[in-house]
């Protein structure tokens, strides 16, 4: 993805989107180029950039218009630069924004509640897929945030075109969770997602060389940059636990990540720590909301 993210095994792409009427076509556009240069085929990068155009409509359609009128005049909302989240150096760092994603002139700050377009990988081997988001800081719907494959019906509301996103997709939904953009400003929201499996010559990553103790380190400070306070960390030996809330405890052994919540048993490895963290996220959203929503992981 060159200067956009040139390695999804350590990083997530992020990019915020305009808030207008060409929050669509940006989406679209971004994320053609980006998988363009990862080099996958023409025929997934056709399914790609189809489902989140139909992602990225319904947020305008059904959040931006609603709670950000319009105003007379041309928009100068550009498409913010884009950001590199490396999960194995830093929980956060900044790229400057190709000259092929750029628009014309100078982009202007991330608004706070600007959508965003989010692409990361996740699982290994045959299993690895790669996931797209757009985030909107529209906490609906409240009474139940579907975490796998959900007919299109229950989501009517929020356009017929999560039909095509449905039959598109090896897996899509809708779940809880903070923005990415914004640094300490990180605010709640949900995202929309779908996932599509990744060719099998790009599905192999070698494993991040973590120890317990910098695996529970890393993903505290991930964490912390979505607006999670309050984490507590014990390091004992060949172990590390972080605690959220004092309620949802963190077990990093074994290169794996491992918790539980409601009696569903969540495992993660240590490479999948962008995956584990925006699990962790949504779980702390979802303690948060009301009424509680039943946890588990996503599939």
């Amino acid at each position: 993805m060159a200067e956009t993210g040139a390695d999804l095994a350590r990083e997530c792409a992020l990019w915020a989107l305009p808030s207008n009427g060409t929050c669509a076509g940006v989406a679209r556009r971004l994320l053609r180029q980006a998988l363009e240069r990862m080099g996958l085929p023409d025929d997934q990068i056709y399914d790609a950039t189809l489902a989140v155009n139909e992602l990225a409509a319904n947020v305008y359609t059904h959040v931006l218009t609603r709670t950000r009128p319009t105003t007379p005049g041309p928009s100068t909302t550009t498409p913010g630069p884009s950001t590199i989240a490396p999960d194995a150096s830093s929980a956060r760092a900044t790229s400057s924004i190709t000259t092929a994603d750029a628009s014309p002139g100078i982009p202007d700050p991330t608004p706070a509640g600007a959508p965003e377009l989010w692409l990361y990988r996740r699982g290994q081997n045959e299993d690895a897929q790669l996931v797209c988001k757009v985030f909107d800081p529209q906490r609906e719907p409240r009474t139940r945030i579907p975490t796998q494959v959900t007919p299109a019906h229950e989501f009517q509301e929020h356009g017929r075109g999560l039909t095509i996103v449905k039959n598109l997709a090896a897996n899509w939904g809708c779940h809880l969770t903070r923005s990415r953009l914004g640094g300490s400003c990180s605010i709640p929201g949900k995202a929309v997602w779908f996932a599509m499996p990744l060719p099998p010559w790009s599905a192999h990553r070698p494993p991040p060389r973590l120890t317990p103790a910098q695996a529970a380190h890393l993903l505290q400070s991930m964490l912390a940059a979505r607006g999670i306070p309050g984490i507590t960390r014990s390091d004992e030996w060949g172990q590390s636990t972080l605690v959220i809330r004092n309620t949802l405890k963190v077990r990093c052994q074994n290169a794996t990540f491992t918790w539980t919540t409601n009696g569903f048993s969540a495992h993660y490895a240590f490479c999948d720590i962008t995956e584990t963290a925006e699990q962790l996220v949504r779980l702390h959203e979802e303690l948060l909301s009301s009424p509680p929503i039943h946890a588990h992981a996503e599939e």
